[in-house]
C-alpha cells in the first residue's frame, strides 16, 4: 500500500529490492519479536495455547517448518530464486506471480526468524551460539545477492534498464544502489539481531547462576 510498491514495480530496482528486504527480513523479525512470551501466551485462550504448544497439532507443524533443515534452505532458496533477473522481471510484470513472490519471501522469512528468535517457551530452544551461526548463514546468503549488484559494471535486469529514469538515477547507479542498500540493511539487521541473541544468551546464564546460588543457599542453610 506504500508508494514503494508502485515505484519499485515501474521505475527503480532499488525500491523493489528494499521492498523485498522489508518483506523477507524486517516485517517477519518484528512480528516474531512481538510474539515472544509473555505476549503470545497472554493473547491466546487456553485452547489456542494447546494447539500451538510443541505437542499440539499446529505446534508439530510449526516445529517442522521452523527446523534449521527446512527454514534456512527455504529462506535462502526464495532469496536467490527471486533475485534471478528473469524471474524478478517476470514477477514484476505479472500481478499473480508478484503476489506469490512476496508471499514466499514473507513466509520463509517468518519461519527463519521463528527459528532464530524462538518466541515460544520450549525445550527445543537452540543454544545462543547455534542461533548466531544460523543468523550468519542467512547474511552470507543475502551477500551472494547484494554484493554482485553493488559492484557489477553492467545492468542485469532488463525491465529496469529500460524503465523511465527517476530521481536522476541511471540504470547502473540504480542497480548499485539496490545492492549497496540491501547489503547495508542486511548487515545492520545482522548486527542488531546478533546483539539481541547475545544479550538473551547472557540473560539466561544470569538466570541459571541465580537459581544455582539460591539452591546452594538452601543447601547451606
Amino acid at each position: 500500500m506504500s508508494p514503494i510498491d508502485a515505484i519499485g514495480d515501474t521505475w527503480l530496482l532499488s525500491a523493489h529490492m528494499f521492498q523485498h528486504i522489508m518483506l523477507s527480513d524486517v516485517a517477519p523479525a518484528l512480528l516474531v519479536l512481538g510474539l515472544r512470551a509473555p505476549i503470545l501466551p497472554l493473547g491466546l485462550p487456553r485452547a489456542g495455547l494447546r494447539i500451538v504448544a510443541p505437542g499440539g497439532r499446529a505446534g508439530r507443524v510449526v516445529a517442522l517448518l521452523t527446523s534449521p533443515f527446512v527454514a534456512l534452505p527455504l529462506w535462502a532458496g526464495a532469496t536467490w530464486l527471486w533475485a534471478i533477473p528473469a524471474f524478478f522481471d517476470y514477477s514484476a510484470a505479472h500481478p499473480l506471480v508478484h503476489a506469490f513472490e512476496h508471499a514466499t519471501l514473507f513466509y520463509t522469512g517468518l519461519a527463519m526468524w521463528w527459528l532464530i528468535i524462538d518466541p515460544l517457551p520450549s525445550a527445543r530452544r537452540e543454544p545462543g551460539v547455534r542461533r548466531l551461526v544460523y543468523l550468519g548463514f542467512t547474511r552470507l546468503a543475502s551477500a551472494a545477492v547484494c554484493l554482485p549488484l553493488t559492484f557489477m559494471s553492467v545492468t542485469a535486469y532488463p525491465r529496469y534498464a529500460g524503465a523511465p529514469r527517476a530521481f536522476g538515477l541511471s540504470a547502473i547507479n540504480d542497480q548499485r544502489l539496490a545492492g549497496a542498500g540491501m547489503c547495508f540493511l542486511e548487515f545492520l539487521i545482522f548486527g542488531i539481531a546478533m546483539a539481541a541473541v547475545f544479550l538473551s544468551f547472557l540473560s539466561r546464564d544470569e538466570q541459571r547462576a541465580a537459581v544455582e546460588d539460591r539452591v546452594a543457599g538452601h543447601l547451606t542453610a
